[in-house]
């Protein structure tokens, strides 16, 4: 605000020089009051446009405030389709209320960055998911977090089967 009053006093300043052009009688006085109005007109201008820089500094911040609650405010009225849910495996994640079936075909949210970010970050599976596993490793792409969610597909092995692709330890 400092900036803005001296801008106002440096324009008052330069239109009085103005008016006293009327005045003023012989060519050196003229330039005189010439250098004058420069000296005042080029720091105004300094001045302005560092107000102007201000100013667009103020509203893009303004902007991602705005931005920023919008997205909180979505989030708040969403946050409550999901729930917390803890796997037979002991690991916990987010799922939408619909989603439930605590395998691994519902889509599952990560709880770090539910809670510390925000926002929702699926769950991804670390290797292929093969039908004797009986947990699958899934990790979070944003933070890393791993889990273990239980397979959907899971069958287990038969250890009188011969032909089992997973070997007899």
């Amino acid at each position: 605000m400092n900036e803005f009053m001296m801008a106002i006093e440096s324009i008052k300043t330069a239109s009085s020089i103005l008016n006293s052009f009327n005045k003023l009688k012989s060519l050196a006085e003229v330039q005189l009051k010439v250098v004058e109005l420069t000296n005042i007109i080029i720091p105004l201008q300094a001045r302005i446009e560092q107000m102007s820089i201000q100013q667009t500094e103020s509203n893009d911040t303004i902007l991602k405030l705005r931005n920023k609650n919008l997205k909180l405010t979505d989030w708040e009225s969403n946050k409550p389709k999901y729930k917390l849910i803890t796997f037979k495996s002991g690991s916990s994640a987010y799922t939408k209320e619909e989603n439930i079936s605590l395998t691994t075909g519902s889509p599952y949210y990560c709880q770090n960055c539910y809670n510390n970010s925000n926002s929702l970050s699926v769950y991804q599976p670390v290797a292929a998911i093969e039908k004797y596993m009986e947990n699958v490793k899934h990790s979070c792409p944003v933070c890393h977090n791993n889990i273990y969610i239980p397979n959907a597909n899971y069958k287990p092995h038969n250890s009188s089967n011969q032909n089992s692709p997973v070997p007899k330890w």
